[in-house]
């Protein structure tokens, strides 16, 4: 069964009838996707030791899941203006946040960050003012995730159904 260019290779993968080829698209994706993953990583740990003077483990974590959630974004959204793009990144980092912050501040009482004291704050995980930093953050963010991509697979840079 070949793969479909409507269907995710990973799908067809773990169906029975997998081919050859979707398991090399599925392995060059996760290669593709732990690279974003490990970059984001350690990029955030890096920014949040310059901004707070330490990081924590979790963040480099959710680093990680947010950068792969922007370069999927920019991918998707190709064509699109630098503003809206930022935008939509600007709400996937803060959902990030917030999710990360639930689990966690609240649920695991590790008390990494804590909002609480700001204006808007909801939880004290996020803040209007973090989320201003968010889309700032997504401007140079954006168009480094366009080179990240033109790195790693440079024959689908441009591609919209790379993703």
């Amino acid at each position: 069964m070949p793969c479909q260019k409507n269907t995710t290779c990973a799908a067809a993968y773990f169906d029975k009838g997998y081919t050859p080829y979707c398991r090399v698209i599925y392995m060059e994706k996760l290669r593709e996707y732990a690279a974003v993953c490990t970059i984001g990583s350690v990029g955030y740990s890096a920014i949040e030791v310059l901004w707070r003077g330490f990081t924590h483990w979790t963040m480099a974590l959710a680093g990680g899941v947010g950068f792969l959630l922007l370069y999927l974004a920019d991918l998707r959204m190709a064509g699109r203006s630098l503003v809206e793009k930022c935008a939509a990144g600007c709400a996937l980092l803060t959902s990030v946040e917030f999710v990360f912050g639930v689990v966690v501040n609240k649920l695991c009482r590790m008390h990494v960050w804590d909002y609480s004291r700001r204006k808007g704050n909801l939880l004290g995980q996020i803040c209007p003012f973090y989320c201003l930093l968010w889309f700032l953050l997504c401007i140079p963010v954006m168009p480094f995730s366009s080179l990240v991509r033109e790195r790693l697979c440079p024959s689908r840079a441009n591609s919209q159904l790379a993703a």
